[in-house]
């Protein structure tokens, strides 16, 4: 599914409201609120399996990919979803938040003689959030985050079989916080994503047919970062 639009806007609000930002202080102070975009470019890591329950007993496939992107490229799991992060100081450093992604994309394939074939995808990405912001300077600090994420996604053609899946995961993050100015930075850092239960459905006619399936991801990503 593709975000460039999404990061292009996000990107545009968070320059616009750093030029109204407070002052940049050593540390988060109670009572700051944190707006990011985050996961727009980096690389990641991804170890993907399946498990089907056949007569024969369960069988299982895996896979591993290495991917880079690039402002929001296309993504090929939960974890290069790019997504806007909210986050509230509570006390000083210490913060609560989470991180959200609606994504809905659309495609036509033409049947020749047979006519179209339209199908769509929607992606809901939900991660709540715990973390400790720390800056070691007037520019430079980390702020380590961890919490837990809920993905869905639905496809739904015309014709044919549609699918549904859904994870629950673990999301472990430490970000680096580079300021470019008062109250607006670059972030940069280590994510692990690990799922703790998974499962898809395909649905055909009166068939549907189910999956156990799970993840683990770690990345490298970058983003950026406007508080007040």
């Amino acid at each position: 599914m593709r975000s460039l639009g999404f990061v292009a806007l996000s990107t545009l609000a968070l320059v616009s409201l750093s030029g109204v930002a407070r002052a940049q202080s050593k540390d988060f102070e109670k009572g700051t609120f944190a707006i990011s975009m985050e996961r727009l470019s980096g690389f990641n890591h991804v170890k993907s399996s399946t498990t089907v329950n056949t007569p024969g007993g369960d069988v299982t496939t895996s896979t591993s990919a290495d991917r880079f992107m690039l402002m929001g490229m296309e993504a090929s799991s939960p974890a290069d979803l790019p997504r806007v992060g909210l986050d509230y100081f509570i006390i000083d450093k210490l913060s609560l938040g989470g991180t959200l992604f609606i994504g809905y994309s659309s495609a036509t394939t033409n049947l020749g003689g047979l006519g179209n074939a339209n199908a769509s995808a929607t992606d809901i990405l939900f991660a709540p959030r715990v973390g400790y912001a720390v800056m070691f300077n007037d520019t430079i600090g980390v702020w380590p985050r961890g919490g837990f994420s809920y993905f869905h996604r639905s496809i739904d053609p015309d014709n044919g079989p549609s699918d549904s899946a859904y994870y629950l995961a673990l999301n472990l993050e430490a970000p680096f916080i580079f300021g470019l100015a008062n109250g607006f930075a670059i972030t940069a850092g280590p994510a692990v994503d690990v799922s703790l239960t998974g499962s898809a459905t395909t649905h055909n006619a009166n068939v549907s047919v189910d999956r156990d399936i799970s993840y683990f991801s770690f990345g490298l990503f970058a983003g950026f970062l406007a508080w007040f």
